[in-house]
């Protein structure tokens, strides 16, 4: 049986959705929304968290056909594509995409099994939060040493959660 037939889809290369990551230090929330065409969304506190919506973005730049979201491109050579602005929506349908996670639930094996690994990983902050509350984060993790634990935004290592890890190559 086939990647396609499984419903596993290859995953894209670390470089692509590096490449293709609007990192908060380059690219602000309004800079994001307005090339995506979301512009209405930008002051909707809803949407102040952008963490799903740039992974969605990178993904989609780097060749990742997202089929849940409920967002879309409205603008651009994506136009019409999806986009998923929740954390824990879009890591359930990166399972769905790319197949069950390594899964960590004591931060300290996430640290040492993620020594020097590059992919996306997500934080889990809890189960329940109130409503318009991060639920988690999700983001791109860069090879780094123990200690020197790197996201192309920010990492959530240093308390007990549970985090998921996609490997890229």
């Amino acid at each position: 049986m086939s990647r396609s037939q499984r419903g596993i889809a290859r995953r894209p290369s670390f470089a692509a959705v590096r490449e293709a990551f609007p990192s908060r230090k380059v690219v602000s929330r309004e800079m994001l929304f307005e090339e995506i065409g979301i512009e209405a969304l930008m002051h909707d506190p809803a949407y102040e968290n952008t963490c799903a919506i740039r992974m969605s973005y990178a993904l989609t730049k780097a060749g990742v056909v997202l089929r849940k979201g409920g967002l879309k491109f409205n603008k651009g050579p994506f136009a019409g594509r999806r986009i998923e602005p929740g954390m824990r929506k879009l890591s359930e349908h990166l399972v769905e995409l790319w197949g069950p996670p390594q899964s960590f639930a004591v931060n300290a094996e996430a640290v040492d099994a993620l020594t020097l690994q590059q992919g996306v990983v997500s934080f889990f902050f809890g189960e329940m939060l109130s409503a318009g509350a991060a639920q988690g984060h999700i983001d791109l993790l860069m090879p780094r040493w123990p200690g020197f634990e790197e996201c192309a935004n920010t990492c959530y290592f240093g308390s007990d959660k549970k985090i998921w890890f996609w490997p890229l190559p």
